[in-house]
């Protein structure tokens, strides 16, 4: 998987100095819409086992060549969702459900409440995350919306990273890897990048 820089190594954080300023400058994501073909739609409605996804664009794809990180629409007719960076990839879903097996969601979640750095750091990811999803929403998108519910404007408008409200906790894993693999800083998603193990060559989406 391509390289980004961290400032974590495996298995031993360093992120707990709370009085470092964090940038306001997050790297704004091309909107450009970029949807995938007939054939790699297939691919990824073989990779999620669904075709009920509005996919703005295919935001990286595997070194073999297949569709890997998706940017989602969070309020269309075929799904409203408030996770908008969406893993198609098998190989890396598999690979960050084992982590979490391994209990990283709780080690993470544990050194989340106990280091300020780290917290801090999360907190704007959780911003970052909200701010896109808000770009992302038309105000005919908001309408609808807040005629649904109340509750689902708020958590479209305002959520974090997939949708968490309790900022005393983490989302899944693969929410925090979708986000910092897309190029925002994670702290959560980039350790979990420099734990996994993902091939440079896989063929395992060729049988679709």
């Amino acid at each position: 998987m391509k390289n980004k820089a961290s400032n974590f190594n495996s298995g031993s954080f360093n992120a707990d100095n709370s009085s470092e300023k964090l940038p306001d400058d997050s790297p704004e994501i091309d909107l450009e819409i970029n949807q995938p073909g007939p054939e790699e739609e297939k691919i990824i409605a073989a990779q999620l086992d669904s075709q009920v996804l509005k996919i703005i664009k295919i935001i990286t794809r595997c070194y073999s060549g297949f569709p890997q990180l998706l940017l989602l629409n969070p309020f269309s007719s075929e799904l409203i969702s408030p996770t908008i960076f969406w893993l198609s990839c098998p190989v890396l879903k598999e690979q960050i459900s084992r982590l979490e097996d391994q209990g990283l969601l709780e080690e993470l979640t544990v050194y989340y409440q106990n280091h300020s750095g780290f917290a801090c750091q999360l907190e704007k990811a959780h911003q970052d995350y909200a701010r896109l999803r808000r770009k992302l929403l038309s105000p005919a998108d908001r309408e609808r919306a807040g005629e649904i519910s109340q509750n689902l404007l708020e958590t479209l408008l305002n959520s974090g990273v997939g949708g968490i409200k309790d900022r005393g906790g983490l989302k899944c894993l693969h929410t925090h890897f979708a986000h910092f693999y897309a190029g925002y800083a994670n702290p959560a998603g980039a350790e979990v990048a420099v734990r996994l193990n993902h091939p440079l060559l896989c063929r395992f989406c060729s049988r679709y």
